[in-house]
C-alpha cells in the first residue's frame, strides 16, 4: 500500500483486527513494569504468508520504540527442524515399538526353550527305556529326592500301563547314596508295580547303598535284586516268555 495509507496512523488501525489486538496487548505489556515485550505474527503478502517479529521497548515515561523484522526464513527453518524432529521421533517410536515386539518375541521364545529344556531334563531324570516286549528299564543317575521320587513313581506306572510291561528293571548303579526318602521311594515303586501285575527287579545295588537300606529297614516285598542291569535284562528275557 502507499505510504499515505498508513503514515500517521496507529498499528492497530492499519493491521488486520486480530493482529491489531495482539499489538495493543504487546504495547500494554511494554508500558508496564516489564518495560519490554515481543510478538510474532503472520501477514498475507500477495498470497504468501510472511512472518514478522516485533520487539517493543519502553522509552521514558510514555514512549515506546518498536522494531519489526521479517523472520520468514528463520521461521521456515525452525518449522523444518520441528518437522524433522517429529519425523525422527516417529521413527524412533516405530523402531522402539518394533524392538519391544522383538524383545517380547525373544522372551517368549526363550521361555519356550526353557520349558522344553525343563521337560527334557525331567524326562532324563526319570528315563524309561523299552528293552524288549513287556520289558522296560529305568536307569537312575544322581540323588533321589522327594520331588524326583514322585516323578519316578509316576513315570514308571505310566510306562508299565502304556507298554503292558511285565518286568521293570530299576537300576540304581548311578545313585551315589540313599537316604530315608530314596529308600521309601524305591519301596513304593516296588509295591505299585506289583499292584499293576508286573515284577520289579532292582539292579546295581552297591555295598554302601545295601548297608543303608538294611539300616533303614526298607521293605521291597521280596523283589528280585541282581548285581547289574545286564543281569536284570538277561533275567527278564529268560522269564518273559513264560509270563502271560
Amino acid at each position: 500500500m502507499e505510504p499515505e495509507f498508513f503514515l500517521g496512523k496507529r498499528m492497530q488501525d492499519v493491521l488486520p483486527p486480530e493482529i491489531g489486538a495482539q499489538f495493543e496487548a504487546t504495547f500494554a505489556t511494554a508500558a508496564g513494569p516489564a518495560g519490554k515485550a515481543r510478538l510474532e505474527y503472520a501477514l498475507d503478502m500477495g498470497g504468501a504468508t510472511e512472518w514478522y517479529e516485533a520487539r517493543v521497548i519502553r522509552v521514558g515515561e510514555d514512549g515506546l520504540i518498536k522494531v519489526v523484522r521479517n523472520i520468514t526464513e528463520q521461521r521456515r527453518d525452525r518449522e523444518a527442524v520441528l518437522r524433522l524432529n517429529a519425523e525422527l521421533e516417529a521413527r524412533v517410536a516405530e523402531r522402539t515399538a518394533a524392538l519391544e515386539v522383538a524383545a517380547a518375541e525373544h522372551v517368549a521364545l526363550q521361555q519356550q526353550v526353557i520349558e522344553a529344556q525343563r521337560a527334557t531334563l525331567l524326562a532324563l531324570s526319570t528315563p524309561l527305556v523299552p528293552i524288549a516286549r513287556h520289558v522296560v528299564a529305568v536307569p537312575l543317575v544322581g540323588d533321589v529326592d522327594a520331588d524326583r521320587a514322585g516323578r519316578l513313581l509316576e513315570a514308571i506306572l505310566e510306562g508299565v500301563q502304556a507298554r503292558r510291561a511285565a518286568f521293570v528293571l530299576l537300576d540304581v548303579t548311578g545313585v551315589p547314596r540313599v537316604d530315608e526318602v530314596a529308600a521309601r521311594a524305591l519301596a513304593d515303586v516296588t509295591r505299585a508295580v506289583r499292584l499293576l501285575g508286573a515284577e520289579l527287579v532292582l539292579t546295581g545295588i552297591g555295598p554302601e547303598v545295601a548297608r543303608v537300606l538294611v539300616e533303614l529297614g526298607a521293605d521291597f516285598g521280596g523283589a528280585q535284586t541282581l548285581p547289574s542291569l545286564e543281569h536284570g535284562i538277561a533275567y527278564a528275557m529268560r522269564a518273559a516268555p513264560g509270563r502271560k
